[in-house]
């Protein structure tokens, strides 16, 4: 039994999603007049847009009625605009988009309670609508006629838009730019182009979901059309309506990828069925392991685990053989990826493993009663040398793999069993270094959602890490002239005013998901700081944890937990202090694999947000077995599950 009491929460009450308080602000709004001024060229822009469009398709075999992604930018929010834009046939919603750092103009500003005029950012929605020129003209005649009688009677379901049209600040095709908010899918192709001259290049398109099987063929069709007319294939694609997810993962030429880079602006890129250009491979993580960072560690053998797992963990695939692994895993590997996934590159599921059955190794050797179910989603990189880093592969959608792992471990896959029916928690320590949430959830994180709410599960995810450097304001040298107490003060106020560059990294901004940031704090004692400098001497969170709020403004991440401390040096001549990347204290000891000769028990040292996930998921599966004790004593007619 614990020798801490059993806490019981109230039960949940539901909040309204918008009404965060009385804010002493409001946005201001132009008269009906001024924004017929202001938008009536642009609703003739986009009808000419459409006129264009329609020529284009008519000098091509398609054939198809053109359609166009808008985007609806207003000021403050419009509650159901759906329902309205639901109404208009040739409308399809899309979704909607919170934004919070729109800079004041002569038209929208926000005033005080006295009416007084001031220059805080505003708040706003981008609203996404699928519309043909059907449904525009529709729109433009309510614009039209609301202008001509702002105290008309609209239809019934459409007094939305008399709310959207006081509001409105823009409306505009979804257009490039849009597509490649996540621009380093270019970055990516020039390197994987200066690596291989020859090879082809892999990108995720991320369709526009659409309510219909046809549209969603139609769409697929276009796409798919296109990349071939580039020398290109399609690898996969995947369609999950429960999510409203639709993404084909292509690939093209690099000759035809060095033409879109000199110029964007082709056919592809332009196309209207698709949403977002995404790299694919780029949630990675571990490095290199040199010699002089793992040394041996002591331990007296702990008693074998028993019963069935109720922690897995997708990651890296761990050294299962490792002496304080060894028997403890549960390891499912039905893609065969062991076979290309030599031990020394087994760094990331070999630490995580560690954490989750054995905790901080600088407390001792005490491992779970309990196997750990293991599934890797991750593996080596096509690199020429080793060791390379792990990372999830190029030729899967990363949204696709993770739903089936998941969907194999609690139902099975095809005619196969489930894999591990009895697990309800999973470790996810990963993170997308390239999408960082901005008001708007990635696929994955609404998969995860969804899963969550599906199975029952709860997954406990790693806010992410941001190893950047640090601009302080001041030179090098003058910083480590101020006592500890000043440099923990200037770099917490430097993190703050950089915060909107740490945001969380998807999938960490999961609702039903549990959230896991990392506090700047282990229990490892010998500490060698060399030429390096410790930013905290509080228990702050560390500065490589992101912060900033999740979805809807909702708080996150949800806790912190320790993650070890980071050590920092200063960049010489410059303005800015740089992580330093070791594998010796401080920080959390961990199973590691090694270059060196002998048996596998070798131990380092890691920090970072994913240890705190780690170590979360061990604390759950200790809280699961005393719940579980507890209601079978004081409850044993109980279906506890």
């Amino acid at each position: 039994m614990a020798d801490l009491p059993l806490l019981f929460f109230p039960s949940p009450d539901s909040a309204d999603r918008t009404k965060r308080g009385n804010s002493i602000l409001k946005p201001f709004k132009p008269s009906v007049s001024r924004q017929w001024e202001r938008l009536s060229p642009v609703f003739q822009r986009l009808q000419e847009s459409f006129n264009e469009r329609r020529a284009e398709l008519q000098r091509t075999p398609i054939g198809i009625d053109p359609e166009q992604a808008l985007v609806i930018e207003t000021i403050g929010s419009v509650e159901n605009f759906a329902n309205a834009v639901k109404k208009v046939r040739g409308f399809e919603w899309m979704g909607e988009i919170e934004i919070d750092d729109i800079a004041p103009d002569e038209d929208f500003y926000n005033v005080d309670r006295k009416g007084e005029r001031k220059t805080t950012a505003l708040k706003g929605r981008l609203y996404l609508v699928m519309s043909n020129r059907t449904a525009l003209d529709a729109m433009l005649n309510l614009w039209k006629r609301y202008q001509a009688n702002p105290n008309m009677i609209f239809d019934h379901g459409l007094t939305k838009f008399r709310d959207v049209f006081q509001y409105l600040k823009d409306i505009r095709r979804w257009g490039v730019e849009d597509r490649l908010t996540e621009r380093k899918v270019f970055d990516i192709w020039r390197e994987d182009i200066e690596l291989d001259p020859k090879r082809s290049v892999r990108f995720e398109a991320e369709l526009w979901y659409r309510g219909s099987d046809n549209k969603r063929k139609e769409s697929e069709t276009i796409v798919s059309e296109l990349i071939q007319n580039l020398g290109g294939s399609v690898v996969s694609q995947c369609v999950m309506s429960s999510i409203a997810y639709h993404s084909i993962l292509g690939e093209i030429p690099a000759k035809k990828a060095l033409q879109i880079l000199e110029q964007p602006e082709v056919d592809l890129i332009r196309c209207e069925n698709i949403m977002f250009f995404r790299p694919t491979g780029q949630i990675a993580t571990g490095k290199k392991i040199t010699e002089g960072d793992v040394s041996d560690y002591e331990s007296s053998e702990g008693d074998l685990p028993a019963g069935d797992p109720v922690v897995a963990l997708l990651d890296g695939l761990p050294l299962e053989n490792h002496r304080l692994l060894a028997d403890r895993l549960i390891i499912d590997d039905p893609d065969d990826w062991a076979s290309d996934y030599p031990a020394i590159e087994r760094q990331h599921g070999t630490a995580m493993a560690s954490l989750i059955v054995n905790g901080d190794l600088n407390n001792g050797f005490n491992p779970l009663r309990r196997p750990v179910y293991v599934r890797p989603i991750m593996k080596p990189a096509a690199w020429p040398n080793s060791p390379r880093p792990e990372q999830f592969p190029e030729d899967v959608l990363f949204v696709d793999y993770v739903h089936r792992a998941v969907k194999r471990i609690v139902k099975g896959e095809g005619r196969d069993e489930p894999a591990a029916p009895t697990v309800k928690i999973i470790n996810l320590s990963i993170g997308d270094c390239l999408r960082s949430f901005s008001q708007m959830m990635s696929p994955l994180a609404r998969l995860l959602d969804w899963l969550s709410a599906e199975y029952n599960l709860l997954f406990i995810i790693s806010s992410g890490n941001h190893t950047e450097k640090i601009d302080i304001g001041i030179p090098g040298d003058d910083f480590l002239k101020l006592n500890t107490t000043e440099r923990e003060s200037l770099v917490v106020k430097k993190l703050y005013e950089d915060m909107r560059h740490r945001r969380l990294l998807s999938p960490a901004e999961s609702i039903n998901g549990l959230t896991v940031g990392a506090l700047h704090a282990d229990a490892s004692q010998d500490i060698h700081l060399g030429h390096q400098f410790n930013p905290f001497q509080s228990e702050l969170p560390s500065p490589v944890s992101p912060f900033g709020s999740g979805y809807r403004s909702s708080i996150k991440p949800d806790f912190i937990a320790p993650g070890g401390r980071v050590l920092y040096d200063t960049s010489i001549g410059s303005n800015h202090i740089e992580l330093r990347n070791r594998s010796i204290a401080p920080g959390h000891q961990v199973a590691a694999p090694s270059t060196q000769a002998g048996p596998p028990d070798k131990t380092q040292f890691c920090c970072g947000s994913s240890n705190s996930a780690a170590l979360t998921s061990r604390a759950a599966s200790i809280a699961y077995d005393y719940l579980q004790s507890i209601f079978l004593e004081q409850a044993s007619d109980s279906d506890f599950s």
